[in-house]
């Protein structure tokens, strides 16, 4: 025998699609929002400061996915669709605070349950959410009825649509025991929520109960699987009746459910009761004919009133009635003649033990609908309040990354100028090869010439000059653009006065004029830094043009000596070589761990992380929050100043050994020439790269400075341009005004002069129509362009120039 469940209820919230013996859920039906993108806009504009047009792609993708869940076909791609949406509704509540107070959108969604089916409207964005999730608790109810109950695969797939079901309907419940606020409406209150989520377990758990008769189980484990369901019915039964807003009948279809799964649960157990008997032991013919009077009850009940159930249900009553009696008058006969067990009561025996085998499987989150939601929309927007504050962590993790540049760099020019104080390692190298170059010194003239050596340098820096004034001229022509067009409004104010009624160009301008303040400072410290990069060439070139001759030219000009030469094995010498290696280290590792902070500092972004604060509604604590977020930093700045403290010690112990190589080496005049010249070419080495090194970093600010100059100077033009043409179409109206009142001033028209009181001219349509068309009179800011590297001079004593 299988059996089923109960008949698909056409009224109160059932779907007439569904197949019959399921209990599945109607649709909310919603309405149109032509309000959405209009207030978004607006809210971008204001709040974000930002051009709503830039998300034109955005906009349409809401509104189309917005579409896609109003008709919706009983279809696996419609829970895609329903799923899509409400991703893209989660990203969009941590953008928009879409309710009565901030953004006001109406949201319609019409009622399912209750007496009254009206459409219920709510400018809270929680309530298209959870209208969505209630849907889409509908949707897999009716996929699930729409499978065969016939078959193991139909069966399991009804299963885990009824179980998706039950999470969707429990997510609006979670909702409610938020802080989320929803209208009091009969399908989106508690107690109607909590019947939906046992109803869809009750039924999922009968595709267990099913299956078990179709696998053909024992009859135990069928009795645990349906008085399971019949508890989950009994359940959804006493929440339906605290709802109020279920029509008697679907109290009537779940009674139903719950007689029938509780007679069979006890035909089953009867069954088992007497296998039981049968193995020996016990007698228990009693407690077997008290099973099948309990189930004979209930289907009596049911049977007496057919009308309340479906055909197949009738069927399955009928069908499991028969084997009740039967199986109850062969063991009341049996027992009357044979075995004179007491009947005992129901309420006597140990109930079936039920055996649960679902649960709500909750919606997946945003990382497990990632390819389903697909790329959140307005990702790119971040809040002006959030802007400002990522901007001023931005400058303050730039400054403290310069910071740490600026130390390592302290420390290392610190041990640079102290070797070359004491002519290492040009002492140690002019007295182990007293005749020709060292290998060290070829190897680092080859990488210079390799490079372009001096010439190059002077090349470099005569471009650097270059780039600096193409971008101070474009800057330059942009403020001449923005000038021309603020005297051309003054002239136009002189002329018409009061007349002239347009916002003055000083205020439209403020925003550009401040940024391009900001720019020209910017310029202005790039020009400092060039100037700096231009003494270190002029007094470094002799040397560096020395070290940049070939070989052979080196050799001539560089003396031998004939100091009194010591072992290579000298303990002095040998100390000496050695610490100098062990500093050469430690600014290697100084100099790798200032890349990665660079490295690390190009992806610390603190926008994620205020706008995940902001959309939690924590309140923000500047200071503690940029604290937190520069801890991350701490690694290397404490092996940082582990180093610097290693040098430290380092130089000591060299100072001491470079005193013992002293006094064990007597030096003659040549020797102390050879050992001079190869310390300047060391030191040239190192100041060729040194400005190398600015030289190209201030290269790449002009470069990279000069597009966001170029979009600048865009910008002041589509400005000048947008205010040129509605300056004509002003003066044509101020015109056509005049003319007007010059007709007025005739007797024949007493009626028409205009009031003292308000003298000028209202603003033309054609005026209006410019201001719309080109933006530029809203009294939002400009457009931001990103700015380029900092580019700030070197304090005195630095060799590389501030460009990052």
């Amino acid at each position: 025998m299988m059996a089923s469940s109960t008949l698909a209820f056409l009224a109160g919230g059932l779907a007439a699609q569904a197949l019959p013996n399921s209990l599945a859920v109607d649709l909310k039906r919603t309405e149109k929002v032509p309000t959405l993108t209009p207030a978004l806009k607006a809210y971008i504009s204001s709040s974000y400061r930002e051009e709503p047009d830039t998300y034109v792609d955005d906009f349409r993708a809401l509104d189309e996915a917005r579409g896609d869940i109003m008709k919706l076909d009983i279809h696996d791609a419609s829970i895609t669709k329903l799923l899509k949406y409400h991703g893209q509704l989660v990203y969009l509540s941590s953008k928009f605070p879409i309710d009565e107070n901030h953004v006001k959108v109406c949201f319609y969604w019409h009622n399912v349950f209750g007496k009254d089916r009206r459409s219920v409207s709510s400018f809270n964005l929680d309530f298209e959410r959870a209208s969505v999730l209630f849907n889409l608790g509908a949707m897999y109810s009716q996929l699930a009825g729409m499978e065969s109950r016939q078959t193991a695969d139909g069966l399991k797939k009804a299963c885990q649509y009824y179980q998706f079901s039950a999470g969707a309907f429990q997510g609006v419940l979670d909702m409610l025991a938020g802080d989320v606020r929803l209208p009091q409406t009969a399908d989106l209150q508690t107690p109607t929520l909590s019947t939906l989520v046992n109803i869809m377990l009750a039924q999922a758990q009968e595709c267990f109960w099913h299956r078990a008769i179709l696998d053909k189980m024992k009859d135990g484990t069928v009795a645990k699987l349906a008085a399971k369901v019949a508890q989950y019915f009994d359940l959804a039964i006493e929440q339906a009746t605290n709802s109020g807003a279920f029509l008697p009948t679907w109290l009537t279809q779940m009674q139903s459910k719950s007689a029938y799964a509780k007679a069979d649960s006890h035909y089953r157990r009867s069954a088992e009761v007497l296998a039981a008997t049968a193995k020996g032991g016990v007698n228990l013919f009693g407690e077997e004919i008290a099973w099948l009077q309990s189930a004979n009850v209930n289907l009596k009940k049911l049977l007496e009133q057919p009308r309340n159930l479906s055909n197949q249900l009738q069927n399955d009553c009928k069908e499991l009635s028969a084997l009740v009696i039967s199986n109850l008058q062969r063991a009341e006969k049996d027992n009357n003649l044979i075995y004179m067990e007491i009947v005992p009561r129901l309420d006597t025996l140990k109930p079936v033990d039920a055996i649960g085998m679902v649960k709500a499987l909750p919606v997946p989150d945003l990382g497990g609908l990632k390819d389903v939601v697909g790329k959140p929309l307005f990702a790119n927007l971040v809040p002006f309040a959030v802007h400002q504050m990522a901007s001023v962590y931005s400058d303050r993790r730039d400054t403290f990354v310069k910071s740490e540049e600026e130390r390592v760099q302290q420390a290392t020019s610190a041990c640079h100028s102290m070797l070359a104080s004491l002519n290492l390692p040009g002492a140690i190298e002019a007295l182990e090869q007293p005749v020709g170059l060292p290998p060290s010194l070829l190897k680092r003239a080859d990488e210079v010439r390799a490079l372009g050596g001096a010439r190059a340098l002077t090349n470099m820096l005569d471009t650097l000059r270059a780039m600096g004034a193409k971008d101070g001229e474009i800057l330059d022509e942009a403020l001449e653009v923005l000038g021309r067009e603020e005297a051309d409004d003054g002239a136009m104010r002189m002329q018409f006065q009061t007349r002239w009624t347009r916002p003055p160009s000083s205020e439209l301008t403020a925003n550009l004029r401040e940024t391009a303040k900001v720019y020209r400072d910017k310029l202005r410290k790039a020009e400092q830094s060039d100037s700096l990069i231009q003494g270190k060439i002029e007094k470094h070139l002799p040397h560096i043009e020395s070290l940049s001759a070939t070989k052979e030219e080196l050799e001539a000009s560089i003396p031998a000596s004939t100091a009194q030469s010591i072992p290579r094995n000298d303990p002095a010498v040998k100390k000496l070589k050695q610490l100098l290696e062990q500093l050469t280290q430690n600014i290697k590792q100084r100099t790798a761990l200032v890349g990665e902070i660079k490295q690390f500092a190009k992806t610390d972004e603190i926008g994620p992380v205020l706008i995940q604060m902001t959309s939690n509604k924590v309140d923000i604590q500047q200071d503690k929050v940029f604290e937190e977020q520069l801890a991350k930093y701490d690694k290397w700045t404490g092996a940082i100043t582990g180093l610097i403290k290693e040098q430290e010690a380092f130089l000591a112990a060299v100072m001491d050994a470079n005193r013992q190589f002293s006094d064990s080496v007597k030096k003659n005049d040549m020797f102390k020439q050879r050992e001079q010249a190869l310390q300047n070419l060391d030191s040239a080495y190192k100041n060729f790269k040194d400005i190398h090194g600015n030289l190209e970093e201030g290269i790449k600010f002009y470069s990279a400075f000069q597009p966001v100059l170029n979009k600048f100077a865009d910008n002041c033009r589509d400005f000048a341009f947008a205010r040129n043409m509605d300056k004509k179409d002003y003066l044509a109206a101020l015109q056509s005004s005049l003319s007007s009142l010059r007709l007025s001033e005739s007797p024949m028209n007493p009626g028409t002069y205009p009031s003292s009181s308000n003298p000028s001219a209202p603003p033309p349509p054609a005026a209006a129509a410019a201001h719309n068309a080109y933006g530029v009179y809203s009294g939002a800011a400009p457009p931001s362009y990103g700015d380029a590297p900092p580019f700030n001079p070197p304090s005195s004593g630095q060799y590389q120039s501030r460009y990052s």
